[in-house]
């Protein structure tokens, strides 16, 4: 039982322990969007390319790690396997939201996630934050990718 007018959790008690949830984020990705303005035609193509992606973050440090057993999904009358990821970032990265994207640039233990990218499907928020949770899902190749 708290001593009365004290707090259960002092102030700055996320603030004060962020950086040791950051010690264990040994990768670095790098967060982008979809781009905004019209589409574009290229003669070369034939066909509309997107506006380009617009990078929010580089070099951010993050923790990957695979949720629950692949899931089996149908795209386009194609099976494909999706894998769901928990993927902490520092807790001052606010501007992440449903459908963003992370590029994986580096993963010491991993090197096999080098180059994923996965699609943020869900931004967990809470009131005492030691880092910011994203929930990602491999992103899948678009044809020619």
């Amino acid at each position: 039982m708290p001593r009365p007018g004290t707090p259960v959790i002092p102030v700055g008690w996320s603030q004060y322990h962020r950086p040791v949830a950051e010690l264990s984020m040994t990768a670095r990705c790098t967060i982008d969007a979809d781009g905004t303005g019209e589409p574009v035609w290229n003669n070369d193509t034939g066909t509309w390319d997107a506006p380009a992606r617009v990078v929010l973050h580089t070099g951010v440090p993050c923790r990957i790690q695979q949720q629950r057993q692949p899931q089996e999904a149908n795209a386009s009358g194609q099976s494909v396997t999706t894998h769901d990821y928990l993927v902490p970032v520092p807790a001052e990265i606010l501007n992440v939201e449903v459908g963003h994207e992370l590029r994986i640039d580096s993963c010491p233990d991993d090197p096999s996630l080098v180059g994923r990218r996965l699609v943020v499907t869900d931004v967990l928020r809470g009131s005492l934050a030691w880092e910011r949770d994203l929930i990602c899902v491999d992103r899948l190749p678009a044809a020619g990718e």
